[in-house]
């Protein structure tokens, strides 16, 4: 399994990197870009993409439309979560969604949760 980290924050994507290889056994191949732009280029490439909304290179809009429109399962892990952006990640098709806060416990069982929901589609 393949999982691509869109996130402009490098240290947020060792953390994130970091906690997949150690809860996943460093058995999937996890990839970090910083941008929507590399995203849209790598994205069918990927079996999984963590993905945060507020990207350098894009707005809110573009993600938004970029999430509506991939054929990847998404998990959203974002620092701006309010009832409106997690209803939002709902309607374009993200699979979960999780707040950097709690990150270490959420992203783990919310990519553990889309790999299993995605073997059933």
């Amino acid at each position: 399994m393949r999982i691509l980290i869109v996130e402009d924050d490098r240290s947020q994507q060792v953390l994130l990197k970091g906690l997949l290889d150690q809860a996943l056994n460093a058995t999937f191949q996890v990839t970090c870009v910083s941008g929507l732009s590399e995203a849209q280029e790598q994205h069918d490439e990927a079996d999984l993409i963590i993905l945060d909304l507020g990207l350098s290179d894009a707005t809110k809009e573009e993600v938004f439309a970029w999430l509506r429109a991939c054929s990847v399962p998404v998990v959203v892990c974002s620092g701006y979560l309010s009832p409106g952006v997690i209803r939002t990640c709902a309607e374009a098709g993200a699979m979960c969604v999780c707040a950097k806060t709690n990150m270490a416990e959420q992203i783990v069982a919310s990519v553990l949760f889309a790999i299993a929901k995605s073997a059933l589609q």
